[in-house]
C-alpha cells in the first residue's frame, strides 16, 4: 500500500511600500515632448512625490529620458515613440527611460512605449561585440553596494525595441505587473540581482531571447503570466527561434557592462503561468552554465498548444502590432476560459520505450526507482496513486509531485 508523504516548501513573503505620498503634480501634452525630461528633473530633491501625467497623444522623442527618486510617471492614453530620425542614443548605459543611478519610490504606469525598431537601421541593435544590447526601453539600475528600492512598473504597453522591455539590476522590492509586451528582441522582463521581486499578470510575446529572465536574484515570484513565443523571419541578428519563455539561473559576470554578482539565485517560484506558441525552451534553468542552487519551485503552470495564434510573417519589419498582440492574448484568454471535452481516437504507437523497476526497497517505508529507456524521448509522464508528474528531458525540468533520481524516478510505496 502506498504511503502518504508531505513535501515541505520554504515559503517567502514580499513586502512593498506604496510610493505615492503628498507632493506636486505636473501635466504635459504631446506638443511639449521635450518637457518630459524637464518635468522629471523637477522631482529631483523635492520633498514628497512628484506625479507627472502625460495627457493623451504621442510624444515623439529623439533622446533619453531620465527618472529620479520619488516620481510617479503616468499616462492617460499616452504613447512615447522613438523618432525614426534618431541616432543610436539608446546604447548602454542609456535606455529610452533610465534611472539616474540608484533610485527609490518610482512608479511607471499606464504608458505605451514604442521603440520603433522596424523604422531604424538594424545596426542600431548592437554595440561592438554585443548583440541586442541597445534600446532597452526601461532601465532601473542600482549599484552592488546601494540598491534601488520600491520600483513598480504596471499597466504599460511595450513594443518594437531591439532589446529588453524592462531591465532591473541591483534593486530591492520590485513589481512588474499587468503589462503587454511584444517584439522586444532581447529579454522582455529581465531581473538581475533583484531581492524581493514580483513579475505577474503580464502578456508577453517574445521573439529572440527570453520572455522572462531572472538571474542572481533572491525571493522572486513569476506568477499568472501569459508567456507566448513567436518566430520572426528577421530578428536583427539574434539567434532565430532561440528564445526561452522563462530563463532562471546564476551568471558570474554580466557581459560587458556589469560587475561580479555576489547574490546567488534562490527562493524562485514560477507558478500559475500559461506557456504557448513557438519557442526553444519553456523554462531554461541555466545562465552562463551556472544553475540555481536553492529553492526553485515550479508548479501549477499550463502548457497550451494554440496553433491558431502561431501566425507566420512576423518579423522586425512586420512585427505584430500592439492591436494584434491584444487580439492574440484575447484569443488565448478566451480559450482558457472555455470548458472543453476532448475525444481521442484509439491509436497505438510503438515508442520503442520501456519502463522497469530498477530498485525496490523492501522496508517499513517502501519505495521504488523506475528506469525509463527509449529512442527520441522528449517527455516522460509518470502517473501513480492518483498523482502525475512530467520530466521534460530537453530542458531537464521536472513538474509534478514526484522527483527524479539520476536517470530514474522515485516512487513512494510498492
Amino acid at each position: 500500500m502506498a504511503k502518504l508523504f508531505v513535501l515541505t516548501i520554504l515559503l517567502f513573503f514580499i513586502y512593498f511600500i506604496d510610493v505615492v505620498s503628498a507632493g506636486q503634480t505636473i501635466y504635459l501634452d504631446p506638443t511639449n515632448e521635450d518637457g518630459i525630461n524637464e518635468a522629471l528633473k523637477a522631482a529631483k530633491g523635492v520633498p514628497g512625490t512628484t506625479t507627472i501625467i502625460l495627457n493623451s497623444g504621442t510624444y515623439e522623442i529623439k533622446g533619453p529620458l531620465t527618472i529620479y527618486s520619488n516620481t510617479v510617471l503616468k499616462g492617460d492614453n499616452a504613447k512615447i515613440l522613438v523618432s525614426s530620425k534618431s541616432k543610436q542614443w539608446f546604447a548602454p548605459p542609456n535606455g529610452i527611460l533610465s534611472s539616474s543611478g540608484p533610485v527609490e519610490n518610482v512608479l511607471i504606469e499606464g504608458i505605451t512605449f514604442d521603440g520603433n525598431c522596424h523604422n531604424l537601421p538594424k545596426k542600431y541593435a548592437d554595440t561592438p561585440g554585443h548583440k541586442h544590447d541597445c534600446e532597452k526601453i526601461i532601465i532601473i539600475k542600482g549599484h552592488s553596494n546601494k540598491f534601488s528600492k520600491n520600483i513598480v512598473v504596471r499597466d504599460c504597453v511595450f513594443a518594437n525595441a531591439f532589446s529588453d522591455a524592462v531591465y532591473v539590476i541591483f534593486a530591492e522590492d520590485v513589481i512588474v505587473e499587468n503589462n503587454q509586451i511584444s517584439n522586444c528582441q532581447h529579454s522582455s522582463i529581465y531581473f538581475s540581482c533583484v531581492i524581493n521581486g514580483l513579475i505577474q499578470k503580464n502578456d508577453i510575446a517574445g521573439i529572440t531571447s527570453d520572455d522572462v529572465r531572472v538571474e542572481n536574484s533572491r525571493n522572486v515570484k513569476v506568477l499568472y503570466n501569459n508567456l507566448y513565443g513567436y518566430f520572426g523571419s528577421n530578428s536583427n541578428g539574434a539567434y532565430q527561434g532561440g528564445h526561452n519563455l522563462v530563463q532562471v539561473g546564476n551568471q558570474g559576470f554580466s557581459y560587458g557592462y556589469g560587475s561580479n554578482k555576489s547574490i546567488q539565485t534562490e527562493n524562485i517560484e514560477i507558478a500559475y503561468n500559461t506557456f504557448s506558441g513557438k519557442h526553444r525552451n519553456t523554462i531554461w534553468i541555466d545562465a552562463a552554465g551556472k544553475t540555481p542552487t536553492k529553492n526553485l519551485w515550479i508548479h501549477d503552470n499550463e502548457y497550451v498548444d494554440m496553433p491558431e495564434i502561431e501566425r507566420d510573417g512576423y518579423s522586425a519589419e512586420n512585427p505584430p502590432s500592439i492591436e494584434e498582440t491584444k487580439r492574440i492574448f484575447k484569443s488565448l484568454k478566451d480559450f482558457l476560459n472555455q470548458d472543453h471535452v476532448f475525444k481521442y481516437p484509439l491509436v497505438s504507437t510503438d515508442l520503442k520505450a520501456s519502463a522497469d523497476v530498477a530498485y525496490h526497497n523492501y522496508s517499513a517505508s517502501p519505495y521504488s526507482i523506475i528506469k525509463v529507456t527509449g529512442e527520441d524521448l522528449k517527455v516522460i509522464r509518470l502517473e501513480y496513486d492518483g498523482k502525475a508528474a512530467r520530466h521534460f528531458l530537453d530542458s531537464d525540468m521536472w513538474v509534478g509531485d514526484f522527483q527524479p533520481v539520476g536517470t530514474g524516478f522515485y516512487v513512494p510505496g510498492e
